[in-house]
C-alpha cells in the first residue's frame, strides 16, 4: 500500500515538474504556455530542411535552363 502511494506521488511530482519547466508567455495580458526548447529545435530543423530542399530544387531548375 505504501509503495503504491509513493509511486503515485512520484508520478505526480514528475508531471508537475515537467509542467513547470515549460516556458510561459505573456502576450497582451494573455497568459499562454510556450513550446518546449526541444520542440523549437525540431521546428527549426524542419524549416532548415524545407529551405534546403527548395534551394536545391531552384538550383536544379536553373541549371536545367542553362545546360
Amino acid at each position: 500500500m505504501l509503495q503504491v502511494l509513493k509511486s503515485q506521488l512520484g508520478d505526480s511530482m514528475k508531471s508537475v515538474r515537467s509542467f513547470l519547466q515549460k516556458p510561459i508567455k505573456l502576450d497582451d495580458g494573455n497568459l499562454s504556455f510556450g513550446v518546449s526548447a526541444q520542440s523549437q529545435r525540431e521546428r527549426a530543423r524542419e524549416e532548415l530542411r524545407l529551405r534546403t530542399r527548395r534551394m536545391r530544387r531552384d538550383l536544379y531548375d536553373l541549371l536545367g535552363q542553362h545546360p
